[in-house]
Parts: structure tokens; C-alpha cells; sequence
């Protein structure tokens, strides 16, 4: 274990000595926020960043590309801190790989068959991208999915599957590909990882080994940026008729975002809280607020802001006040977000009075949304099914609905916790994607689908609806966008129906 105390600003740096392939694990905690750990080479060149923003604990993996002197540079922030980190490094197994072959389905990738030259093969691929798109006479496509490099694996993270898939190579070449029929419409962000460590281990420690090698598909044309290959996802959006993507920041920047950190009794932990304040903001008006949980990754995967000022511009929403709630780590949010009591009484008892106080005055449950993905879809309807008479909206993004605690034995705790309550005055808006199906007998897809059954057998407001995508920000951009519009387009209707 490493510790040191960072002064303000402070450069702090600790060499590593690796062989080619080597596998290092480690994680570090913080006690208050670090500008950036990244991994630099023998020439102080960038490599990756392996820290997390605005997190004080986490974990990270990576192998190294060749044998030498690897650095990981820790940079506090302007704050002093006690930074601990603990690394392993372990040494993949040497036994050589099976290599999986699988029947070539694509048009294009059946051409190839019996080429071993395969040069003007790879000139076409990176002046039309990756994956390559083939309509079927059914009006389904084809994607499929290419690599050229890999020595013993490659694997997809965010393939139309809901699981991490290994890819095929050809018997007689260098190509590496996957297939999949898929509707029209879909939408996903994926990432391809060659060569992932083969260790010994748990099955949960070798599946995350994936972590190490992911990255960005390159040749992939249209990937969502971030600040090195390892932290950027390669997306792909099929012809689509029924959605707009709100996220592209096609009008001038209208509200402004606040600031703070909030210190939770309840919770004994702090976390960062930014606040959206539409243009023309006054404490003294009233406004729809949207409670957003993974308030972080809501500006940066998701650029909710931007949704929000081109949304209000179009007057597809009122103005409204946006408040994105971090997480002090990620272990803690696998502890507060999935249906834990304290959690949603952080919520009412400590950030509502906390945000009437800071931020407005007034606040009406119809007209408070409370919204989040996964753990967060989950956390927003345990919220809101506490304290309905204060979060009368839930929007929730791919909803981990499947959730149990430990000691039950059957699944869908939270179903079978409504199931047997009285009907709340709580209106929920839920999409679910279609990909998000296989990795258990119950899991996102199936859980929100009986969700949505039960509400509608309490004659709940509901409102449910799957997309072509996975579990994937790059298709919750959308979800998001369409949900509060179908909120407000709903309170606008009540308000006229009652006004009548």
C-alpha cells in the first residue's frame, strides 16, 4: 500500500517497472478530490487517465504494451489530501487461446473468404467505418462488428446482447467480426477490448480483466469524444423515424449551472450537487424540477444541459430547474442507490429542505420528477414510492427492477412492494431497451415489462416504452429527452382538462 499526504497542487508520482502483458490492478481513495491520476510512459507521454472525476475512491486496470518503466502521476487539486493506493500486478496465463470461428453471415465479409491480402479490405473499412451496416430483405440490418490487430481475444462491451461477447476471426486471414440482426432504429455505444488478460481468479475478476484493454473502436466514425481512446465509446444509430436527439447543441447556451457539496448526516458522506437554473431564473417563480441521481455522468455522458436549453428553446418544456445529484463513489452508490431507506430520507429530510432553502422556495410534487438509470431508474421509483407526496413523477431509464436484497430469495423486490400497497398518486414514464435481455431469466427488459403490468393493474399514470438499444447513456440521451416531454405534454393536457 502507497499513501502520502498531497499538498495543494502537488505532483506526485509513482514508478512501476512492468513486463509486456503484465496485468496491473489497483484502486485508491482520497480524502478529498485529485485533479487526475493518469499512466505516462518512460518519455512522461500520456497513456491513459485511470482516475474517475469527482470520485474519492474507486478502482482501475490496464496491462503494459511493452516491457519498461511505466509512471502513474497523481495531481492533487487545490485542496490537501490524504491519497492511499494499493496496486497488483499479475501475469496472464501463457497457455495459448482457443480462437473462435463462427459462420460469416455478412455479404461483405463473405467475399473475404479464402483472401489472405486482405490490405484494400482494410483501405474500404476505414473510408466507410466500422461497424459495417447491411440491410436485410426483411427490413431488419445486419452490424457487424471488425477488428484487425488482436493476437488472442477480442471482446464487445455494448453489443446488441446486454453482455460482453467475444468476436470470431477468420481462419485465413487478420479479421476479426461479429454479426447481429438488428431492428431498425437502434442506437448504441459500444467498445471493442483486444486481447484481454486471461487470469486465474474469481469469475467476476476475470470478467472485469475486461476493463484493461477496453477501448475505443478505431474505426469507428462517430465516437462520443473524451479525453483518451480508453475513456471514449464508438457509437452506431441506425435509420430511425420516431425520436430527435435533443443532445446536439444546435442553439445558444441559455440556463447556467450552480455548484455545490452537500454534507449528508444521515448518509455521513458529502457529494457534489449541480444545479441547472433556466435563463431568466427567479426565486421568486415556481418551476418543475427534474432530481437527476448520477448527476456527474448526466453533463458529461449524457449532455443533459444542452437537452435542457434546446428542449425549453423549442418550447417542448416549460423552464425548469434541474438538480444533478453525485455519487461520493461508485461503491457507495451500489449501497445507496438500490431501494435503501436512508437513501430516499437524504432525499426528503436533507436535500429538499437543502434545496428550498439554497435554490427556490417552492416546490409541488406534481410538478417534481425525480429521474435516474439503472440503479438510479430503481432509486427514482423506491424514491418517489416513499415519499409520493413529494416526488410525484418518476422517469426512470432502464430501471434495474430486478433488484433483490441479499436475504430474499425471489427477485423484483420493489414489484412485489407495490403490488401490495395502495395505488400512490405517483405518475411513472419507464423505457426499457430491447437489448437488455439474456444475462438472467429476470432481467431489465422482463422486470420493467412486469413493472409496467403491475402499475397498470393499480391504475397507476403509466407510460412504458422500449427502444432498439442497450444499457447504454448513448441511448438514454434519447430516452431522457422523449420522457419530459412526454411529462410536460401530460401536465399540460391535465391542466386543460381540468380547467374546463
Amino acid at each position: 500500500m502507497i499513501q502520502q499526504t498531497l499538498t495543494p497542487y502537488q505532483t506526485f508520482e509513482i514508478p512501476l517497472n512492468l513486463n509486456a502483458d503484465d496485468y496491473v490492478r489497483g484502486e485508491y481513495q482520497t480524502s478529498a478530490m485529485i485533479k487526475s491520476i493518469t499512466l505516462v510512459d518512460e518519455n512522461k507521454m500520456p497513456i491513459r487517465r485511470l482516475s474517475e472525476p469527482f470520485v474519492l475512491e474507486e478502482q482501475f486496470r490496464f496491462t503494459a504494451t511493452h516491457t519498461g518503466t511505466y509512471t502513474l502521476v497523481i495531481e492533487a487539486s487545490e485542496s490537501e489530501s490524504i491519497f492511499t493506493c494499493k496496486l497488483e500486478t499479475l501475469i496472464p496465463e501463457a497457455s495459448k487461446q482457443e480462437i473462435p470461428h463462427e459462420e460469416i453471415t455478412s455479404p461483405t465479409l463473405l467475399s473475404m473468404k479464402g483472401v489472405t491480402d486482405t490490405q484494400a479490405f482494410w483501405e474500404q473499412i476505414q473510408r466507410v467505418g466500422t461497424p459495417l451496416i447491411e440491410e436485410k430483405e426483411n427490413g431488419e440490418y445486419l452490424l457487424t462488428f471488425l477488428y484487425r490487430g488482436a493476437k488472442n481475444n477480442i471482446q464487445i462491451m455494448g453489443a446488441p446482447i446486454g453482455d460482453i461477447t467475444s468476436m470470431n476471426k477468420m481462419r485465413e486471414n487478420d479479421i476479426w467480426y461479429k454479426s447481429f440482426s438488428v431492428p431498425k432504429g437502434t442506437r448504441l455505444s459500444y467498445q471493442l477490448a483486444p486481447d484481454v488478460p486471461m487470469i486465474e481468479g474469481t469469475p467476476r475478476e476475470r470478467r472485469v480483466a475486461i476493463l484493461a484493454t477496453l477501448q475505443a473502436d478505431p474505426f469507428n466514425q462517430t465516437p462520443m469524444a473524451s479525453d483518451d481512446k480508453f475513456h471514449t465509446m464508438s457509437t452506431v444509430e441506425l435509420p430511425h423515424q420516431h425520436y430527435t436527439d435533443w443532445s446536439k447543441a444546435t442553439r445558444e447556451k441559455q440556463g447556467t449551472i450552480q455548484s455545490y457539496t452537500l454534507q449528508s448526516s444521515l448518509l455521513n458522506n458529502q457529494r457534489a450537487i449541480d444545479v441547472y437554473l433556466p435563463k431568466g431564473f427567479s426565486k421568486a417563480k415556481t418551476y418543475p424540477v427534474l432530481f437527476v441521481f448520477d448527476g456527474k455522468e448526466y453533463q458529461s455522458k449524457v449532455q443533459t444541459p444542452v437537452i435542457l436549453d434546446n428542449l425549453i428553446a423549442a418550447h417542448k418544456v416549460p423552464p425548469l430547474i434541474a438538480v444533478f445529484i453525485a455519487n461520493p463513489s461508485y461503491q457507495s452508490r451500489a449501497v445507496e442507490l438500490p431501494c435503501n431507506p436512508l437513501f430516499a430520507d437524504f432525499m426528503a429530510h436533507e436535500l429538499l429542505p437543502w434545496f428550498k432553502k439554497t435554490i427556490s422556495p417552492h416546490l409541488q410534487a406534481s410538478q417534481t420528477i425525480v429521474s435516474g438509470s439503472s440503479y438510479g431508474g430503481l432509486a427514482s421509483a423506491y424514491t418517489a414510492f416513499r415519499y409520493p407526496e413529494l416526488f410525484g413523477k418518476v422517469l426512470s431509464l432502464s430501471g434495474s427492477f430486478w433488484w433483490k436484497p441479499d436475504h430474499d430469495a425471489e427477485m423484483e423486490w420493489l414489484t412485489k412492494e407495490i403490488a401490495q400497497t395502495k395505488t400512490l398518486p405517483i405518475s411513472f414514464y419507464m423505457y426499457a431497451g430491447l437489448f437488455e435481455t439474456g444475462q438472467s431469466s429476470i432481467d431489465i427488459l422482463e422486470s420493467n415489462r412486469h413493472l409496467r403490468t403491475v402499475l397498470n393493474a393499480k391504475h397507476n399514470a403509466v407510460f412504458y416504452e422500449e427502444f432498439a438499444g442497450g444499457h447504454d447513456y448513448f441511448s438514454w440521451s434519447v430516452a431522457l429527452a422523449d420522457g419530459l416531454v412526454r411529462i410536460f405534454s401530460s401536465i399540460k393536457a391535465q391542466t386543460s382538462f381540468e380547467r374546463e
